[in-house]
């Protein structure tokens, strides 16, 4: 795993303890997601590169969740694997 992509997965296992401390986690900061009409991933609003995300989708890392809106868009929505998330608590 690069530089980015273990920024990315650790920013989203902090999300997530936020609700073991009964703190109310984002879906801005523990989901990524992909712009169709963009052909890209967002994460924390902002673009990352498909070579960053895909390789965390392929290795089963980030898992599809659901479809639904996101900026006023339907997007595709990634979380962490529950395995994964194990691993983060």
């Amino acid at each position: 795993m690069d530089k980015l992509q273990q920024m990315v997965i650790a920013s989203i296992k902090n999300e997530l303890l936020k609700k073991n401390r009964h703190d109310k986690p984002s879906s801005f900061w523990h989901s990524v997601w992909f712009h169709p009409s963009e052909a890209r991933f967002l994460y924390g609003d902002m673009y990352v590169e498909v070579g960053v995300i895909e390789p965390l989708i392929s290795s089963g890392v980030l898992v599809f969740k659901c479809i639904e809106p996101h900026q006023g868009e339907k997007m595709l929505r990634y979380v962490l694997s529950p395995n994964e998330q194990i691993n983060a608590q």
